[in-house]
């Protein structure tokens, strides 16, 4: 018999609000951290005193920032207000940073050493995973697939490679002329963007380097891209010009974010009031679960009206059926989807909020294993993501 179990997640989404939401970034001219409201793009500075500050990456969720520290030669963290700056460790010349929020462990590259290497954010367990690499530098992960992109540098070739959390499997995914100097992966729509200094370009690959393409012109001095994959937004700045780039991951809609803000370099987006990337907001302990589990989600509807619906999914455990129940506002939504999803990114389901109650076999689940709910607004923007094991 196959039994359910769910990991329970349950948090408020407005879809259409950025309060309080902040992109953070670097100044190694200044020697600063700063930050900007999203939707205010009101500027401040958090962070003084830092020479060569570089990566940096948020914890939304413990309301922390780390960054590369270059004149500690440290991973460097401290309160998202900036305040409370504590050193994490001793690295030779570090340049990246990024964080697993589930496991706690910060990934940041060593250029000097050709390392890579993983620390709790409690400065311990710190360990090298991949060595003997040509200047790696930018870094990120695809928490879905337990991968990690890094780029390296080998004369006028850059090189973007993956492997497994632990450095193993390494495989090379991008070859091309230039200097990487960014790199952002959405593992959901299974696609990789980075920056190419030396030919001024936003691209974009499947996640395997396949289908490269050119998203958006950048500047000769152009570092460091960030992805909101709810709004299908990129970020990036560029040093000669001051100012933060924004496109759309399609390759319209672009514009200047920011401008005249001295010298940006590396650069992170706060999106705790917005899972853009859900997958990394869960709770990894796995518990059997009696209740239905309940996603209380708030939908902006078709009448510009913020509609709370508490979408019910039952019963657990599941023997023959799964039920989902799309709240009694789901008229209001009714070109919202919701999907099943399983781990190879295969979708194994999927129907609008065409009526209120949808029951679906687990027989159509062909095998066991770890499964998503996942539920897009009216536009197919990622709202929500639920996680399931199917034993």
């Amino acid at each position: 018999m196959k039994i359910l179990y769910m990991i329970l997640i349950t948090f408020n989404i407005l879809v259409n609000i950025h309060a309080q939401t902040y992109i953070y970034w670097t100044d190694a001219d200044d020697n600063v951290i700063r930050r900007a409201n999203i939707s205010s793009r009101i500027v401040e500075t958090i962070i003084y005193s830092q020479n060569t500050p570089r990566g940096i990456t948020i914890d939304y969720e413990h309301g922390r920032l780390y960054f590369a520290d270059g004149e500690h030669n440290s991973i460097t963290g401290s309160f998202l207000n900036g305040d409370e700056v504590e050193y994490i460790n001793d690295v030779t010349e570090p340049i990246d940073v990024c964080l697993d929020k589930r496991s706690g462990f910060i990934y940041y590259s060593d250029v000097t050493e050709g390392t890579i290497s993983r620390i709790n954010t409690s400065g311990t367990q710190n360990k090298v995973i991949i060595s003997n690499q040509e200047k790696p530098s930018f870094l990120d992960l695809d928490i879905v697939n337990n991968h990690i992109y890094y780029a390296t540098k080998h004369g006028d070739i850059s090189i973007i490679y993956r492997s497994d959390l632990d450095g193993s499997n390494i495989k090379e995914i991008i070859n091309e002329n230039g200097y990487i100097v960014g790199i952002a992966v959405d593992a959901y729509n299974k696609k990789l963007y980075w920056l190419n200094r030396k030919t001024s370009k936003v691209l974009s690959s499947n996640l395997d380097g396949s289908d490269k393409i050119d998203i958006a012109d950048a500047s000769p001095v152009c570092i460091s891209i960030e992805l909101d994959n709810i709004n299908g937004i990129l970020y990036w700045c560029e040093k000669d010009n001051s100012r933060i780039q924004m496109v759309n991951t399609d390759g319209t809609g672009f514009s200047t974010f920011l401008d005249n803000i001295n010298i940006p370099g590396s650069i992170a987006i706060d999106i705790k009031n917005y899972c853009a990337r859900a997958v990394e907001v869960f709770d990894t302990t796995f518990i059997t679960v009696t209740d239905t589990l309940l996603i209380d989600v708030t939908f902006t509807g078709t009448d510009n009206i913020d509609y709370l619906n508490t979408i019910k999914v039952y019963p657990n455990p599941a023997k023959d059926y799964i039920v989902i129940d799309l709240g009694e506002n789901f008229t209001k939504i009714s070109k919202y989807e919701v999907s099943i999803i399983d781990e190879t990114g295969k979708t194994i389901y999927n129907s609008e909020f065409n009526k209120r109650v949808l029951k679906i076999k687990v027989d159509d689940f062909i095998k066991a294993g770890l499964f998503f709910i996942q539920i897009k607004n009216d536009v197919g923007k990622l709202i929500t993501v639920k996680k399931l094991v199917l034993e």
